[in-house]
């Protein structure tokens, strides 16, 4: 009889299709297609820089639309009253007064007979009753001469190079500066009235500034030529208005924890300020 071949039959325990099961699931699953992805939403983040292009554009925007109104109301007053403040009227009188003084009202200083043979005529704006700025105002606004409407915009360049200058510091709160001075109705208003107030706080601006990149308060030795401009730019805001000499005695502290309270820097500080206000107010004299 020929040999009989028993086919021995295991069948499948309960693990064992489980673990079958399971196999297929990974396979089906590797085989078949993967649902399309979405793209994470891409968001178009401004820069510090970009933001403050744009606000400093929209601060733009408004004050050239509020001297448009004051060409208007002026050409217009109601009950006689105008826009533009008389502090303008003052500074341009001033500025007229310098450029083109009358007869017998020439500049009388060490410096007007040498003006005098380059035929310079150079008038004092003191001549104008209640002008009671420096002269370097009428220096900064002389473009009026052209036209009073170029001295008007110098006034709004001033106001919005103050928070250009005081942001170029990383820890200066953004949103703070422009609400307190960009975007102030209070200051688009002054400014757009012919006011040039804007001038001494840009220099108080630029003295802060300086003051704060002179690193005071660390190692002696770095950032020195932010020091001598810090100096200049107190020089030229007490020139302007008396009032910045109030941050002296902040400054000398300042500049005693790196220098001590009479060490060289206080001395250089000092000295710098000092000679450039001698400088230009004797410049001023003189002519």
């Amino acid at each position: 009889m020929g040999r009989v071949q028993h086919l021995q039959y295991s069948p499948l325990t309960p693990s064992s299709r489980t673990g079958s099961t399971s196999t297929m699931a990974e396979t089906s699953a590797r085989s078949a297609p993967l649902p399309p992805t979405k793209a994470a939403p891409q968001t178009n983040t401004l820069t510090r820089s970009q933001k403050n292009t744009l606000v400093l554009l929209l601060s733009l925007a408004i004050q050239l639309a509020l001297l448009g109104y004051a060409a208007h109301v002026d050409a217009n007053p109601v009950g006689g009253l105008k826009y533009t403040d008389v502090d303008w009227r003052v500074v341009y009188d001033g500025l007229v007064h310098t450029a083109h003084p009358r007869p017998g009202h020439e500049a009388s200083g060490p410096l007007a007979p040498w003006l005098a043979r380059l035929g310079l005529r150079i008038g004092s704006p003191y001549d104008r009753a209640t002008f009671r700025y420096t002269p370097l105002l009428v220096l900064v606004l002389s473009p009026a001469l052209i036209a009073p409407i170029l001295g008007r915009l110098v006034l709004v360049a001033l106001t919005l190079a103050l928070p250009h200058i005081l942001l170029s510091d990383p820890a200066v709160p953004f949103w703070t500066t422009h609400l307190l001075w960009t975007l102030n109705p209070i200051v688009l208003n002054i400014t757009t009235r012919g006011s040039p107030e804007a001038l001494p706080c840009l220099l108080t601006a630029a003295l802060v500034v300086s003051l704060r990149r002179s690193g005071l308060g660390s190692a002696p030795g770095g950032h020195r030529k932010w020091e001598y401009a810090s100096a200049a730019a107190l020089a030229l805001a007490a020139s302007y208005k008396i009032y910045p000499v109030i941050y002296v005695p902040t400054i000398w502290a300042a500049l005693s924890r790196k220098y001590g309270w009479f060490g060289a820097g206080v001395w250089r500080f000092g000295i710098v300020c000092a000679s450039v206000a001698v400088v230009v107010n004797a410049a001023l004299w003189a002519v």
